[in-house]
């Protein structure tokens, strides 16, 4: 319901929902006791099921579905989006032209199965995706790549599961929240709003917590609900949707 992580507030609040009021006074009590004895984060863990974990360490009250703790990534793909997109990967070379090994392209080596990215094209995020596997190293260029980069050789790919949504427009003010997240080195925007070239970087919790939840709030999709959508299988995500609504 929280796309993966809140804080004790929003847990309360939501419960508080789900169990339409019918809860003792003492309720957060038993809900933070049932976190710290389901966490190895905390001092009060059970040493049996580690459930929950703490998403901004001890005593900030920020609680996490360990099964979502995913890393979170922005992929910039305006020339080879339309490529990747339909063939379901990404893919960036191991040297530049210069035979120089780039940063932002060895990223890939660090993706993982259930990894979040979200892709930027032509200045909104149209989809999001979620990695399919270990990377694989050695691979040769995309043959539909452009012709203009026609210097790159091999490679590392990684599939992903492609999820459309209705694209989110980058406009000023989109951006300037974004920069709110900002960390000191390799992020999407620098001060002046303008797009760095970079291609894949790691994004940090609480800026893929305020895109999911952007998106929950404009298309009412969920992270279970993109984790749950096979790509496979003609089932549009109005169709998800409605699935969800009816299984209720």
């Amino acid at each position: 319901k929280l796309n993966g992580c809140g804080h004790l507030s929003e847990i309360y609040k939501e419960i508080k929902n789900i169990r339409k009021n019918n809860l003792n006074p003492t309720f957060d009590k038993t809900i933070q006791r049932e976190l710290e004895i389901n966490s190895s984060d905390s001092e009060s863990f059970n040493k049996k099921e580690d459930i929950f974990y703490m998403v901004e360490g001890k005593g900030k009250g920020v609680w996490g579905l360990r099964d979502y703790r995913n890393k979170f990534y922005w992929v910039s793909q305006n020339r080879t989006f339309n490529v990747e997109r339909k063939e379901g990967f990404l893919w960036a070379p191991y040297l530049d032209k210069r035979k120089k090994k780039i940063f932002h392209w060895e990223s890939l080596k660090y993706l993982k199965d259930g990894d979040i990215i979200f892709s930027h094209f032509r200045g909104t995020i149209p989809c999001v995706s979620i990695v399919q596997g270990s990377p694989i190293e050695n691979h040769p260029r995309p043959r539909l790549f452009s012709n203009s980069l026609s210097w790159m050789a091999e490679g590392r790919r990684v599939n992903v599961k492609y999820i459309d949504i209705n694209p989110i427009q980058l406009t000023t003010k989109f951006k300037l929240e974004i920069n709110k997240f900002k960390r000191k080195e390799y992020w999407m925007y620098n001060a002046k709003l303008k797009h760095n070239q970079l291609y894949l970087v790691p994004i940090p919790h609480k800026l893929a917590k305020f895109l999911l939840d952007k998106i929950e709030e404009e298309q009412n999709l969920t992270l279970g609900d993109l984790n749950n959508f096979d790509e496979t299988k003609q089932l549009s995500i109005e169709d998800l949707k409605t699935k969800r609504k009816k299984n209720k």
